[in-house]
C-alpha cells in the first residue's frame, strides 16, 4: 500500500486541476459500480498498488532517508457505447496532470505516466474504462533512532 501522504496528495492533485468526470473513491473500496443514470459524464476511482521501501540514506544530521515506490492507477469510466474518444482525451489529460509531478514539498515524485489502457470497465457491459498508471517515489527522512 502507499502512505496516507502520497494518498493525499493525489486526490489532492485530482481536486484541484482535474475538469472532468468526478472522483468518487478506491476502486477497492466500492463492492459494485455506480449506476450510468447517477454519472451521465462518467466517474473515476483510485487504485493505489503495493508499494515498496528501503533505506537510501542512512544518519546524518537529519536521520535516514527512506524511500517509498508504488504505483497508482487512475480508472476513468464512460459509459458502454458511446466510443473511446472522449476516454482517450480523459486518458492523456490525466497524464498531462501526473506528468513529471512534483508533492510533498518536492519529496516525491512522479517518474512514468502510462498511455491509457482501454477495455471493458464493468461485468454487466453498462461502462467502458481507460486506466492511466504512474510511477511514484517518495523520500521520507526519519530521524536516525
Amino acid at each position: 500500500m502507499s502512505s496516507g501522504t502520497v494518498r493525499a496528495a493525489v486526490r489532492d492533485r485530482i481536486a484541484t486541476g482535474w475538469v472532468g468526470p468526478p472522483l468518487v473513491g478506491d476502486v477497492n473500496l466500492m463492492p459494485t459500480l455506480p449506476d450510468p443514470a447517477d454519472y451521465p459524464d462518467g466517474f473515476m476511482a483510485l487504485d493505489f498498488l503495493a508499494g515498496d521501501e528501503e533505506i537510501v540514506g542512512i544518519g546524518g544530521q537529519w536521520g535516514n532517508v527512506y524511500r517509498e515506490v508504488g504505483l497508482v492507477q487512475v480508472h476513468i469510466f464512460r459509459k458502454s457505447g458511446e466510443g473511446d474518444d472522449a476516454l482517450i482525451d480523459d486518458g492523456d489529460r490525466m497524464r498531462e496532470l501526473f506528468r513529471h509531478w512534483k508533492f510533498a514539498n518536492g519529496q516525491g515524485r512522479t517518474w512514468g505516466v502510462d498511455p491509457p489502457i482501454t477495455g471493458p470497465g464493468s461485468a454487466n457491459g453498462n461502462w467502458y474504462r481507460a486506466t492511466v498508471a504512474f510511477d511514484y517515489r517518495f523520500d521520507l527522512i526519519a530521524p536516525t533512532p
